[in-house]
């Protein structure tokens, strides 16, 4: 096969004879990708050696990953002539698929997450094109359209998960409607998708997703019952005790919003130990994350100030520029809070295009937030309305109504100090429907009370809407 021509027109048992003794060289890593000639003939070898991969479900979980991962490893390095022979997003495409699937059925979550996103990074094949398309048509179209765009295809909907994810903090209100239509989808009449226990796993995806929106657009009730159902479809997946961590930190992320600092500074560090001994440091850094923010919102500054330090610099060597420059965010959003001007411009200078350049909303949106906090701290109260203003109008865009109530509390605070009474009474008045229909602060109802007096008095209680704002800090976290 290396060295010279394979004659085409290939008997079958001819094709599936080579495609195995492939298989074999390349366990025994004798194969050579600079050496293999391309023609007709090793290209269809190499489509038969992904369906012998494919093949695989009775053989050791282990050995099928690290055949169908060396497979891969191999076509990538391959210098194919893309003009001449097609296919080859679609071969790498199955194969990260099949090197997931047989992760999780290994209970490797570290191969799970690297295979998941190899998967992801193959962006011209037809599997991520189905996946598009389905995203793209309403719920109806989607519905009567389903075996068009392949909905019960579990590669398709590997690569549906990982779309969606990705958009969490661009569109949380899309991913959130996406998430419900596919749970409702994979559970109506049981329906069979691929092998073993992937019904299960996607259907705890799913759930997992449309929690994670709900608890971004503060619908927590919400969240929670699609957090139990996450953890109801996990138990029966492969791989439970990753899932169950990704899991705990999401509903460790709602004790954040509940201002439950204490249980998070109590359980953050163990989920940190947790997801470093499963070998997933990304995860670990989000859950120090919400250590950080924990420490910050008791007032341990300095010690929230390194960890998030701490953060940004091993996402830096983990080249994610996501968490590095949500790390950076966090840090921008405490030097404004401190009125420390000069780290908070310099920080934001380094973020802004990053964040761009990621397509997150969220992370702007929070920006902007900051940047208010900054100018109110240098009595500069017409950048900070302006910059507030910013922010609630992404936050409103976004879906985010709690965040958006937030901001009219902090807009109304400043509006008080610059005289304009009338206006801050408006800007509580419409934070407080929201406010009582989210049930957002049941932990401030005093103050909330207190505030709803004030207001028909004629009179804001000042100190109880301060005291309110102090609920909506986190949200800019």
């Amino acid at each position: 096969m290396e060295g010279g021509e394979i004659p085409t027109g290939l008997s079958v048992d001819e094709i599936l004879r080579r495609a195995l003794e492939l298989r074999e060289r390349l366990r025994a890593k004798t194969a050579s990708a600079t050496n293999f000639w391309l023609d007709t003939g090793s290209v269809e070898t190499l489509h038969a050696l992904g369906a012998v991969l494919n093949q695989a479900a009775d053989e050791d979980p282990k050995r099928s990953l690290d055949d169908a991962s060396a497979a891969f490893e191999f076509i990538s390095a391959l210098d194919w002539p893309r003009a001449k022979f097609g296919g080859r997003e679609e071969l790498l495409s199955r194969l990260a698929f099949l090197s997931w699937r047989y992760a999780r059925q290994s209970q490797s979550p570290a191969a799970e997450s690297k295979w998941r996103e190899a998967h992801a990074s193959v962006e011209a094949s037809a599997v991520r094109a189905c996946a598009s398309q389905a995203l793209a048509m309403k719920d109806g179209q989607r519905l009567e359209r389903s075996h068009e765009v392949n909905l019960e295809d579990p590669e398709v909907l590997l690569s549906i998960c990982q779309h969606s994810r990705d958009r969490l903090e661009t569109s949380p209100l899309s991913v959130r409607e996406e998430a419900v239509f596919f749970y409702k989808f994979l559970q109506e009449r049981a329906r069979p998708i691929g092998s073993f226990d992937e019904r299960d796993y996607y259907l705890g995806e799913f759930a997992l997703m449309a929690g994670a929106a709900c608890r971004l657009l503060a619908l927590r009730d919400e969240s929670r019952r699609w957090f139990d159902l996450a953890e109801a479809n996990f138990v029966l997946a492969n791989n439970a005790s990753a899932h169950f961590a990704r899991l705990a930190y999401q509903r460790l992320a709602l004790r954040i919003e509940e201002r439950d600092f204490e249980q998070v500074l109590t359980l953050a560090p163990q989920w940190v130990t947790a997801f470093r001994r499963l070998d997933l440091p990304e995860d670990a850094l989000k859950c120090r994350f919400l250590e950080a923010i924990a420490l910050k919102e008791i007032e341990r500054f300095d010690e929230a100030k390194k960890t998030l330090e701490d953060i940004r610099n091993d996402a830096m060597l983990m080249k994610n520029d996501r968490l590095a420059a949500i790390a950076s965010q966090n840090l921008f959003q405490l030097h404004s809070f401190l009125g420390q001007a000069d780290h908070a411009i310099a920080v934001a200078q380094e973020i802004i295009p990053v964040f761009k350049r990621l397509d997150n909303r969220i992370g702007l949106a929070k920006l902007q937030l900051g940047l208010g906090y900054l100018f109110r701290s240098q009595l500069r109260l017409s950048d900070a309305v302006e910059a507030y203003r910013t922010a609630q109008d992404e936050f409103r865009q976004l879906g985010m109504h709690a965040d958006v109530a937030g901001t009219h509390l902090v807009l109304a605070d400043l509006l008080l100090d610059t005289g304009q009474s009338a206006q801050a009474e408006w800007e509580i008045r419409a934070a407080l429907p929201v406010i009582q229909e989210l049930k957002l602060v049941p932990e401030g109802i005093a103050a909330l009370s207190l505030l709803r007096d004030s207001l028909h008095r004629r009179q804001i209680d000042r100190q109880a809407l301060r005291s309110l704002n102090g609920y909506f800090e986190e949200l800019g976290s």
